[in-house]
């Protein structure tokens, strides 16, 4: 455990060293829209149930909650490469994120929360969570949400089949503060 932070760590200060030496990417969000689709369509496994969407408020991350969490809940190992992946992004560009959990499940008879909005705020608070352990002044830039089903596709994905169940990582266009 301690070993595989440890990787985990170092491979995000690297990430890090790059984000703060590379002084071509421009501080305007639309001018640095084509880096951030760049490094999502190089570094993240894009395809049914991962896709990104341009929208007016920034770019939209869109992952299959099956990708990330298991059916108790917990980041699968390959949910934290995804997530891995995701944090490089972050620490690359310099805008706020929120973690918008989208949730429309029966419960397991196990789990933390009743309502599909409590599993979706826990979901949100377990990625930042995790986040936070690699993102550079991380509780000053993610936003988890939990909407349980009170939010349901209404086609702010490029791909229509994508699910309900969703978790959208939204790279902001604008500066938000705490």
């Amino acid at each position: 455990m301690f070993f595989l932070l440890f990787v985990i760590i170092l491979e995000s200060f690297i990430c890090q060293s790059y984000a703060i030496d590379n002084k071509n990417i421009p501080a305007d969000f639309e001018a640095k829209k084509p880096y951030i689709e760049a490094e999502i369509e190089t570094n993240i496994p894009l395809g049914q149930t991962i896709t990104y969407t341009e929208v007016p408020r920034g770019i939209i991350l869109s992952v299959a909650q099956c990708e990330i969490f298991d059916e108790l809940g917990e980041i699968t190992p390959y949910g934290k490469k995804i997530l891995y992946h995701i944090s490089n992004l972050l620490n690359n560009f310099d805008n706020n994120c929120t973690i918008e959990v989208h949730t429309e499940i029966n419960t397991p008879k196990n789990s933390l929360g009743e309502e599909d909005w409590e599993i979706s705020i826990i979901r949100a608070n377990k990625i930042a969570e995790y986040l936070s352990m690699t993102i550079n002044k991380a509780a000053e830039r993610l936003f988890p949400i939990g909407f349980g089903a009170i939010m349901p596709f209404k086609g702010n994905v490029s791909t229509k089949d994508f699910p309900n169940n969703r978790i959208d990582f939204v790279i902001f266009d604008y500066t938000v503060t705490r």
